[in-house]
């Protein structure tokens, strides 16, 4: 992610924060979403796996985008080859260790489990993602079901010390939330 940033500010003559804000935050009413910066001397770097910092508001039109593949309250700000791209498999042939994210949390064992920057939960017959997700070690799920049409996100305040003494994680938790919704959506109909 940190290469394909770079790229994308020698491609544009600006900063990765620039450009978010242009492309990606704007259209997206992203108000309160920013990247940490890595450092503060001349030569920034901002961190782009793991370092956005936003809002339960912010993070849901961001969702939106997705489950609508690139549309945003009738405007389009990705191209659907675009998210097709964010969602097709990008592990491939890579050697995939017993017990990654996606076999520990779903049980699924396979190579197809890596999208861009996120996991690829659940897939059809066909190999097309339909749970996608990209949890964080200290308390945030976002996920997009596409099989049911739902999307969430959840934030939580965990201590890490504390619950790692007890073996929880939030981790390999937060993955039983769409399901949880799921279930709730199939019983109200």
């Amino acid at each position: 992610m940190q290469v394909a940033g770079r790229m994308t500010e020698l491609a544009a003559g600006k900063s990765w924060e620039s450009v978010f804000q242009e492309k990606i935050a704007g259209p997206l009413r992203m108000k309160n979403t920013h990247f940490t910066p890595v450092d503060i001397t001349p030569g920034h770097n901002p961190m782009l796996g793991g370092g956005a910092r936003t809002t339960l508001p912010d993070y849901a039109n961001f969702l939106s985008m997705i489950m609508n593949n690139g549309i945003f309250e009738g405007k389009r700000v990705l191209s659907e080859e675009a998210i097709r791209y964010m969602e097709a498999d990008h592990v491939k042939d890579a050697a995939v260790k017993p017990g990654e994210f996606v076999e520990k949390a779903r049980g699924r064992k396979g190579k197809d489990i890596y999208g861009l920057g996120h996991w690829r939960e659940e897939t059809d017959e066909s190999g097309n993602p339909t749970l996608l997700s990209s949890p964080g070690w200290a308390g945030a799920y976002p996920w997009v079901d596409r099989k049911n049409r739902i999307y969430g996100f959840i934030l939580v305040r965990v201590n890490t010390a504390n619950a790692g003494k007890d073996g929880f994680s939030s981790f390999y938790a937060s993955p039983e939330l769409p399901l949880m919704v799921r279930a709730i959506v199939a019983e109200k109909k």
